[in-house]
This record gives structure tokens, C-alpha cells and sequence, in this order.
């Protein structure tokens, strides 16, 4: 099963009983198999794969298709494209308030410093 249904179901415990085939249909070679460790470029993975396993009643073509196939896409001249975008933020710098020695009338708690009110919601201890 090279690998699919790992991929399709996770972690659920189904182990796949039937022979799946997965072949790509190219034009000019015929029929490209998928095997565990073989490279498909994207120009033979344009069109969508035909999967095909024995299934009882054969009824696997008649189904509904949830989503359809996406092929990959990779922009000309970036090889495997696996480079990832690194974002920076320049961030403020950290509002650190000098500290007082006696505060005196002043609320303990940390959010009833920085509220909006005049009125602190726990009163000063």
C-alpha cells in the first residue's frame, strides 16, 4: 500500500486487506506506476491518478468525489522547492515602567494597575 493509507487515514487502525494500483496515464509512455520511492514529476502528475483495488461489488467509480484533484505546481527553475519563508516583525520595545519603591494607594494586582477605570476591581490590601 507504499505508504497511502497512512496518509489518508493517520492514526486510525485500518490495515488495507486488498492490492491498491496507482498509475499515473502519460500519453507518450502509457501507464506510470506508483511505487514506494519513485520520482513523479509534476509533468506527469498533471492529470489525475487512476486508483483502482478490489473492492466487493466494484461499486469504488460510482461514488461521490468529495474534492477535486489539485495537480502540484512547481514554479520553473526552483528544483524541489522545499524552502520555507522566513517572516520578520520588527516588534516595539518592552514597556518596562521604573519601579517604585512605596506605592502607596496603589493596586497589587497587576491587571487593576494597567485597567482603564479609576476603581480597582479587588480593592488595595
Amino acid at each position: 500500500h507504499y505508504g497511502v493509507y497512512k496518509d489518508l487515514f493517520g492514526e486510525a487502525t485500518f490495515v488495507p486487506r486488498v492490492t491498491l494500483r496507482v498509475h499515473y496515464r502519460n500519453d507518450e509512455e502509457g501507464l506510470l506506476p506508483v511505487y514506494y520511492g519513485n520520482v513523479v514529476a509534476a509533468s506527469e502528475a498533471f492529470a489525475p491518478p487512476e486508483v483502482t483495488f478490489e473492492a466487493e461489488g466494484s461499486q469504488v467509480l460510482s461514488g461521490e468525489e468529495i474534492c477535486h484533484y489539485f495537480p502540484p505546481f512547481p514554479a520553473k527553475g526552483t528544483g524541489y522547492n522545499m524552502k520555507e519563508p522566513i517572516f520578520e516583525y520588527d516588534r516595539p520595545p518592552v514597556y518596562h515602567p521604573r519601579q517604585v519603591k512605596y506605592p502607596y494607594a496603589k493596586p497589587l494586582r497587576y491587571l487593576d494597575r494597567y485597567r482603564d477605570t479609576e476603581e480597582p476591581t479587588y480593592g488595595i490590601y
